[in-house]
């Protein structure tokens, strides 16, 4: 397969969606909730709805990149368990993206809609949860991932 194969472009196109308002979200909530007397950072309804939007094309970056790595196709039968759970832990990030917006987190927490700043550490929470997680999802996949390909070889070589 080529690198400049349709589908190699779009994992990295999808992963740029992914990662680059990840990176602003990230930014801002640091600034909004570590040094806001600094800055001087208050709650700003634009800036929440770019945030939301940012939100947006994060999880839409991230769930195509859910079929573009055929993760379980990866990890291959052997591991079918493991790439369930980590499917399973995908699919629950990815819900509570959804939740991550305005609307639907003042929603589930109406007390949030009344007080801005418990609305922004709210967001400030999760934030942080998945940026807990991720990387520990990204380990589990590419470990097995790892160890199916040294299965094949080894059937590959007798």
């Amino acid at each position: 397969m080529s690198f400049f194969s349709v589908i190699n472009i779009a994992k990295y196109v999808f992963r740029a969606m992914h990662i680059i308002p990840m990176v602003f979200i990230g930014g801002k909530l640091f600034i909004q909730n570590v040094f806001p007397q600094v800055l001087n950072v208050k709650f700003d309804q634009n800036l929440e709805n770019l945030q939301d939007y940012a939100a947006l094309i994060m999880t839409v970056g991230g769930f195509v990149n859910i079929f573009l790595l055929q993760t379980s196709k990866k990890m291959g039968k052997q591991y079918k368990n493991q790439a369930l759970l980590w499917k399973i832990n995908i699919y629950l990030k990815f819900a509570t993206m959804i939740f991550y917006s305005n609307t639907l987190l003042s929603f589930v927490l109406p007390n949030l809609a009344q007080n801005p700043e418990k609305l922004v550490k709210a967001r400030f929470h999760i934030f942080n949860m998945w940026l807990l997680i991720a990387p520990f999802l990204r380990f589990w996949r590419e470990h097995y991932t790892q160890e199916n390909n040294k299965q094949r070889e080894k059937v590959k070589s007798n």
